[in-house]
Formats: structure tokens, C-alpha cells, sequence
């Protein structure tokens, strides 16, 4: 394969152009798998819906495929009478309830969740301290107008309790 060399190829040093070489023996070795793999599932979807018509076709063809028959002959021939069996009536479904409930005006200060932790406003020092003191130390990155800590610092971002 002959591809042209870019500009900034030919300002990588010998282990880059290396790594380069490398690297797209990798990618054409996965690109052949890849359309190997497409094409030998488009042919198994062609020979598959292939197989399926053909066998529809003789299914059609065969003689009474399309007359499912008479219920009371088809009966007959599974269990030797010709008694059909009917189906027995569904049963009555109950009738509906309707229940009116009064509200309770109080149901709402009764049922009402208090906080269990309070929110505490601190400054980028307090937080700090609260983290190295709970051995959970980070520190604060800023850029675009937006404030970071540098470590993992919550049970989730750690994996704890999970």
C-alpha cells in the first residue's frame, strides 16, 4: 500500500514513525476481520431467507396445507369420536367498588420527612481541611469559570458501598 506521507509524520522522530507503521498494520488487520465478519453474515442472511422461501413454498405446495379442514373432522381424526369439546364459559368477572376517603387536612404534617443532614456552606479552605481530615485529600482545580477537586472524594466516585 502506497499512502502519502502528511507534514507532521515527517516531524515525528524514528520510534514515533515506528509506532506509526505499527499501529496501521493494526488497524488493517482488524479492518479485514471486520469486513470479513460483514460479508460472511450478509451470505448466511441471503442462504438463511433463501432456505426459509423454499421451504415455505413446499409447505404451500403439499396437499390440504392451506385447508386447515373442519374443526369436528379434525377431532374425529385425533381422538376417534366425533365429539368436539367446547370451551368452558368464562366466569362472571366481579363487580366494580367504588370507595370515597375523605382527606385529612393533617396527613400532610404528619407524613412530612424532616432532613437528616444539613447543607453547610464553606470556602474552598474549609473543604479542604474536611477532606484531608476524613483521609480523603484533594485539592481544587479552576479553569473556564469552574472549580474541580483534583482526587476522587465520594463513596461512589471511589466504589465504596456499592
Amino acid at each position: 500500500m502506497s499512502e502519502p506521507q502528511s507534514e507532521p509524520l515527517e516531524q515525528l522522530s524514528s520510534a514515533g514513525l515506528a509506532r506509526c507503521e505499527v499501529m496501521l498494520g493494526e488497524l488493517v488487520e482488524v479492518m479485514t476481520r471486520t469486513h470479513r465478519a460483514r460479508l460472511v453474515r450478509r451470505r448466511l442472511l441471503a442462504t438463511g431467507g433463501g432456505a426459509c422461501l423454499v421451504l415455505l413454498l413446499i409447505r404451500l405446495a403439499l396437499p390440504g396445507a392451506s385447508d386447515p379442514g373442519d374443526p369436528a373432522r379434525i377431532a374425529e381424526s385425533l381422538t376417534g369420536s366425533s365429539t368436539v369439546v367446547q370451551p368452558a364459559e368464562a366466569p362472571p368477572r366481579p363487580a366494580s367498588i367504588t370507595v370515597i376517603v375523605e382527606t385529612d387536612a393533617s396527613v400532610l404534617e404528619r407524613c412530612r420527612a424532616e432532613p437528616t443532614q444539613r447543607v453547610v456552606r464553606m470556602d474552598d479552605s474549609m473543604l479542604l481541611e474536611t477532606l484531608a481530615s476524613i483521609k480523603r485529600p484533594a485539592g481544587l482545580i479552576r479553569y473556564g469559570g469552574q472549580t474541580r477537586l483534583s482526587a476522587p472524594v465520594t463513596d461512589a466516585e471511589l466504589g465504596i458501598g456499592q
